[in-house]
């Protein structure tokens, strides 16, 4: 640019003004084709998520001829996700029409102005040459901008996706400092009300969890029972009343702090492509071997542990560790047993398992639960007999509480009935 304003002034303010428009005009595209390759990874994301969904669930899958469906709706997100592709590829590919565009205006204005300043500039045809030749020039450069531009826009859509998560609040605010009670506690629901929307799941929940005690939790599919659970540990936070550890407000507690006194051992056991420290100890380093390998001798994993290629370094999810779905489990429950925590909240995690291998999680669990607090989800009439209390709920709301014993002998009490016609009867 500089030798081109040497050699003549008007010729420099020329290729600077076509260098400043150029660079308006991708600027002008790039802010069209963002949201549009944007809106491609969404896409995307969905047919995969659709896919993995597919590939996990295949057995349901052909074992209730649902490949149709299936199949109809893989190719209707397909399509989706090819037109959103498309229009996307389209318009990043007017960056070439615009660069065909520009060379051409830029090469019709160094002809007509030389033609029409001839006299004025006292231009020859080396000097015209040349400057076609330095147009030729400049363009190679934002031809090289437009291919990287281009191989940006996938790199730009999924930032922005990202920062919309990154700005996503969370409704919890983690502002406790008081310090969590040490030795047994007790959990206690004051009139507590709870909806993820403005219609209530949980309507006025009172009751205590005695320290020590073990208390079921027994209801309908889609009573509230997991969100009950789930609101110990503060995933939510209630609409109104309070849930209380030895008389004070959990929301008094640091987040991490009370999480970290609180265990909650489901049927669903997520494990992830690491060693088994790395999977029972979520990456903390600091818990020592032994410690880990105390634990798998008391609950039943020490015959296991042994069979394993590289002890505790051997990586889970490969070819060299396969699991089963009993061996899942006493991981999860290794989990809760390294937490050491204050309160169990338990999804009766043996009851699609062999007769065998649920006992063996059985034992494991009294070991677990001794001597602790309890919430314990239960789904059958054998997870009864080892709780204190009984709490069945209704339409999220308590339709009985009491002693086990108690309600037991009350033939007229909802517990009663359980007994006496078998849970699924009654609840349904």
């Amino acid at each position: 640019m500089t030798a081109v304003f040497i050699e003549k002034w008007v010729y420099g303010v020329f290729f600077l003004g076509f260098a400043f428009l150029a660079l308006i005009a991708f600027y002008f595209v790039r802010n069209v084709s963002s949201p549009l390759w944007k809106k491609a990874r969404e896409s995307t994301t969905a047919l995969f998520g659709h896919i993995e969904e597919s590939v996990s669930g295949l057995e349901d899958i052909k074992g209730n001829g649902a490949d149709e469906f299936l199949m109809k709706r893989f190719h209707e997100v397909s399509q989706t996700d090819f037109k959103n592709k498309n229009k996307a590829m389209i318009v990043s590919r007017t960056y070439y029409a615009i660069n065909v565009m520009m060379r051409a205006i830029l090469n019709i204005g160094i002809l007509v102005v030389s033609h029409y300043l001839a006299a004025f500039l006292d231009t020859d045809p080396g000097v015209i040459y040349l400057l076609l030749t330095y147009g030729t020039n400049l363009l190679w450069p934002l031809r090289l901008l437009l291919w990287q531009i281009e191989q940006l826009q996938n790199s730009l859509a999924n930032i922005e996706r990202i920062n919309e998560f990154f700005q996503i609040e969370t409704k919890i605010i983690d502002d406790g400092e008081t310090v969590f009670p040490e030795g047994k506690v007790s959990l206690a629901f004051d009139n507590l009300d709870f909806g993820y929307s403005e219609n209530l799941v949980l309507k006025d929940i009172s009751f205590n969890l005695e320290s020590g005690r073990k208390i079921g939790l027994v209801g309908q599919t889609g009573s509230g029972k997991t969100t009950l659970a789930r609101l110990v540990f503060r995933l939510y936070d209630p609409k109104s009343g309070k849930i209380r550890v030895n008389g004070i407000n959990t929301k008094n507690f640091p987040l991490k702090e009370l999480r970290s006194n609180v265990a909650y051992v489901t049927q669903d056991v997520e494990l992830f492509k690491a060693s088994i420290r790395d999977n029972v100890t979520f990456f903390d380093k600091e818990i020592p071997e032994e410690v880990i390998l105390d634990i798998f001798k008391d609950i039943g994993l020490e015959k296991w542990y042994n069979d394993l290629p590289n002890g505790l370094e051997t990586i889970i999810l490969s070819d060299e560790c396969g699991l089963s779905a009993g061996e899942e489990q006493l991981l999860a429950l290794t989990r809760a047993f390294l937490k050491n925590p204050k309160i169990v909240v338990l999804d009766e995690a043996s009851s699609r398992l062999d007769p065998a291998t649920e006992r063996q999680i059985e034992i494991a669990l009294e070991k677990l639960l001794h001597g602790r607090s309890a919430i314990i989800i239960a789904h059958r009439l054998t997870t009864l007999h080892k709780v204190d209390d009984v709490l069945i709920l209704s339409d999220g709301e308590i339709l009985e509480y009491g002693s086990r014993e108690e309600l037991a002998k009350n033939p007229k009490s909802q517990f009663s009935l359980l007994l006496q016609k078998g849970i699924e009867e009654v609840l349904t």
